[in-house]
C-alpha cells in the first residue's frame, strides 16, 4: 500500500521511476533530492515514517504467518508435535486464530469482510502467478549471460504476453 503523501511528492517519485526504470537507487536519489526542495516536504516526514513503520509491521506479521504455516505442516513439513496430542490441537487452533490477514487476526475477521478479503488476496495472487507464468515462458529463451531484451524478439515477447492473458 502506498503512503498517503502529497501529490507533489508522488509525482516526483513517478517521474523518477519512469526516468530510471532499471535503476531503483538512482530513481530514489533523484526523487529525494527533488522532494527535499519542495516547500511542503517537512509536512511529509510523519507520513513517510508512518509508511515505513507500517511496512516493518507488515513484514513481521508476514514472517509470523510463515512460521505458523511451517509449524503446522502447510509447507509439506511435519507439524512440530504429534497431531494426536490434544494440547497440540488446541495450541494450533489458538495459533491459527492469530493468523494475520487483511490487517487483523483471523479471529477478528467478520463474515461481511470475507468476500472483500478474498477478492483482494486473489487479485494479488493472480498478479504474482502471472509473473510466474511470464518468466516460466521466457526462461528457456534467455541464456544465462543475456538479458530478456537481448534474447527475446519483440514479436516473440508479444506472442508470449498475448498467450498468457
Amino acid at each position: 500500500m502506498m503512503a498517503q503523501l502529497p501529490e507533489s511528492i508522488t509525482n516526483i517519485a513517478r517521474e523518477a521511476a519512469t526516468k530510471y526504470e532499471n535503476d531503483i537507487d538512482k530513481a530514489v536519489e533523484e526523487a529525494l533530492k527533488k522532494s527535499k526542495a519542495l516547500p511542503d516536504f517537512q509536512a511529509c516526514i510523519e507520513a513517510m515514517l508512518a509508511s515505513a513503520v507500517r511496512s516493518m509491521v507488515s513484514d513481521w506479521r508476514h514472517a509470523d504467518n510463515q512460521a505458523l504455516r511451517k509449524a503446522t505442516g502447510v509447507y509439506g513439513t511435519s507439524p512440530r508435535v504429534s497431531p494426536e496430542d490434544t494440547a497440540f490441537a488446541m495450541g494450533i487452533y489458538d495459533d491459527i486464530l492469530k493468523y494475520r490477514i487483511a490487517g487483523k487476526t483471523l479471529a477478528l475477521v467478520t463474515g461481511d469482510e470475507i468476500e472483500g478479503i478474498i477478492a483482494g488476496e486473489s487479485a494479488r495472487a493472480e498478479g504474482h502467478l502471472f509473473n510466474v507464468r511470464l518468466l516460466s515462458a521466457i526462461q528457456p529463451l534467455v541464456p544465462a549471460t543475456k538479458t530478456v531484451g537481448q534474447a527475446v524478439s519483440k514479436r516473440k515477447l508479444e506472442a508470449i504476453w498475448k498467450g498468457l492473458r
